[in-house]
């Protein structure tokens, strides 16, 4: 496979794109099928291993990629992309399952099921077939040491492919922008420069009629608030679409296709106020977690305020706090009447790795209350919106190559949830709490996901609130579900369970 990859990458250096391609398809399919072969776990983990290079995990794809852009042969360029995302994913499933408890191992059917679903790579004309003239989905394939980055700018009526700067070139100017943001700095000549090579080029390649963006992005991009980006107007993306991010257009066609009815219509697969929200905050602290990062983190005053105003917008609502927000508990609740999952609590996302990656709750029951990626992808959801208020709960978990899925955000994709909203980086308590009311009080009207999101967005930064309070709050999955459609009462029949001690 690496052979025949660097193979391909040489050829089309060389401009001899007929071979390039035969030579780089040969190479996946053999890949492929050498996977699909492996027995264990353990044999699935080791080939995707082995499948990338330590000093360069893309091995030249991205190159391959943008020549074949560059000549038109967008098809053939857009399927390379997505099936090294695929490839990913596969690799996100496979660590997260090295990591299970034999004893407790989902079966192998499970598994390929999954693979089947979210990892099956989508066609152009299979994507393009599927998106709503208001959509376009923004596909950026990037590699390594000077790389091209290629973006694939796909609507119902067309595709552009643009190749933009290399992403080494784009790292430090991202960190830069992430930096500025979170210390509330000067931002907005970041925002500039990241926007007059990132934003204008996609803005250009779009027709007035689309109101909605679909970001799959690649490693810088993964961490970057695409909202405060400027536009060649002067404006930030935010005040002309609405944004959200999916790990791979294959795993957004096959989330709305989860949402979506026989007949087209959303949410057709529920009785409309069936389901309810449930809601988790201001857990109990575990007494000693054996990580002293985890035994260390502050307390969260506003977070069991929070969860009580989430809970108010559904008539159908439940809420743990404090020793009653456990694992334990959510584990055993019926999540398959859940249609919104929120947490108010701590996470902690290790760049070094999923074992120091969790979700924390309160421990008991037999859970010590630290939830890791492995076990939130066991859950059974059948959730329109999961909700990690949390600090920096979209970052990566530390793999070369990783789209900021390695965390808790694909786990929680791969359990059945259509939607997941979480967090850029550390988010202060009191903000928070203030734009989940903002996101709650729009998606009780019966607004989107993504429309509520950018709704409230927008009511913050017209209030003069700086972006570090809700830049850094993004939606991952399908963006169109309505969580809580349909007529409701406000502030009736919530029940709350707590700490008897608070």
């Amino acid at each position: 496979y690496l052979q025949l990859a660097r193979r391909a990458e040489a050829e089309a250096l060389l401009g001899r794109l007929d071979t390039a391609e035969v030579t780089l398809r040969a190479a996946m399919s053999m890949f492929e099928r050498y996977r699909s072969t492996r027995e264990t776990r353990e044999q699935r983990l080791a080939a995707l291993s082995v499948a990338g290079d330590a000093d360069d995990p893309d091995v030249g794809v991205a190159t391959v990629v943008a020549a074949l852009a560059r000549a038109g042969r967008t098809a053939s360029a857009f399927n390379f992309a997505e099936r090294t995302k695929a490839r990913e994913l596969l690799d996100g499933m496979a660590r997260r399952e090295a990591l299970r408890d034999p004893a407790t191992d989902r079966p192998r059917a499970r598994e390929a099921a999954l693979a089947n679903v979210y990892a099956r790579p989508v066609t152009l004309a299979e994507l393009q077939a599927a998106l709503p003239e208001s959509t376009a989905v923004v596909h950026f394939n990037t590699g390594t040491w000077n790389e091209p980055t290629t973006v694939f700018v796909l609507t119902h009526d067309g595709t552009t492919a643009r190749v933009l700067p290399p992403a080494d070139s784009l790292v430090d100017p991202v960190r830069r922008l992430i930096l500025a943001l979170q210390a509330r700095g000067e931002a907005r000549t970041q925002a500039r420069l990241l926007g007059a090579a990132i934003a204008a080029p996609i803005a250009s390649a779009l027709p007035a009629a689309v109101s909605h963006l679909v970001i799959v992005p690649s490693a810088p991009f993964n961490t970057l608030p695409f909202d405060v980006l400027e536009l060649a107007d002067g404006r930030p993306m935010i005040e002309r679409f609405e944004i959200s991010y999916a790990p791979s257009a294959s795993v957004y066609a096959a989330l709305r296709r989860k949402s979506t009815g026989a007949d087209g219509d959303i949410g057709e697969r529920s009785v409309v106020g069936a389901r309810g929200v449930l809601v988790f905050g201001a857990p109990e602290r575990p007494r000693r977690s054996g990580v002293a990062r985890w035994d260390t983190l502050p307390p969260l005053p506003e977070a069991a305020a929070e969860a009580r105003e989430v809970a108010r917008v559904s008539p159908r609502s439940l809420v743990r706090l404090g020793r009653d927000a456990s694992e334990a508990a959510l584990k055993h609740a019926p999540l398959a009447d859940v249609a919104v999952l929120h947490f108010a609590s701590h996470a902690v996302v290790d760049p070094a790795g999923l074992r120091g990656t969790a979700l924390l709750l309160a421990p008991g029951g037999g859970e010590d209350g630290i939830v890791r990626p492995e076990e939130l992808s066991a859950l059974s959801l059948d959730a329109d919106l999961v909700v990690l208020s949390a600090c920096a709960t979209a970052v990566s978990g530390g793999h070369a190559g990783d789209e900021g899925l390695r965390g808790l955000v694909a786990p929680l994709i791969e359990a059945g949830a259509r939607g997941v909203a979480a967090t850029l980086w550390a988010v202060d308590d009191q903000a928070q709490r203030k734009l989940m009311s903002r996101v709650y009080q729009r998606l009780a009207r019966g607004e989107s996901t993504a429309a509520a999101l950018r709704g409230a967005k927008l009511e913050a930064l017209r209030a003069g609130a700086a972006p570090r309070d809700w830049a850094g709050l993004v939606l991952w999955g399908d963006p169109l579900t309505r969580p809580l459609r349909g007529p409701r009462q406000v502030g009736g029949g919530i029940r709350t369970t707590a700490d008897r001690s608070r």
